[in-house]
């Protein structure tokens, strides 16, 4: 997983889940509203849109379905930026900032607060 470490608070280098290691990497020409999957070679690589948690459901929804079509040209921060703010908030992430941060669960927060899993 690669993404720009100007979003992220630092975190580990890799990360131990269901007997694999997944390598993190920070990159700062990545989009910072971008996390990047790769390591299986049949599905190539996946770009994950970070949506903000503060970001209302109706933006959200837009920003989702203006990533996901092929016409789009917009980078992802750009595309967030346009964005109308219209609608209600989204819900609370389920994620509680009470837990602790460990090395191998790589959990922590972005440069903006967010916190992150």
């Amino acid at each position: 997983m690669a993404f720009n470490p100007d979003a992220w608070e630092p975190g580990p280098r890799r990360l131990h889940a269901d007997g694999r290691t997944i390598r993190l990497g920070w990159f700062r020409n990545l989009d910072r509203q971008l996390l990047n999957m790769t390591g299986d070679p049949s599905r190539g690589r996946l770009d994950l849109l970070v949506v903000p948690p503060d970001t209302t459901a109706a933006a959200a929804g837009h920003a989702f379905s203006a990533a996901t079509d092929r016409a789009n040209r917009q980078a992802p921060t750009e595309l967030l930026d346009t964005l109308s703010a219209a609608g209600p908030p989204m819900p609370p992430s389920r994620v509680s900032a009470d837990q602790p941060d460990t090395e191998d669960t790589a959990t922590g927060h972005s440069g903006s607060g967010h916190l992150y899993r």
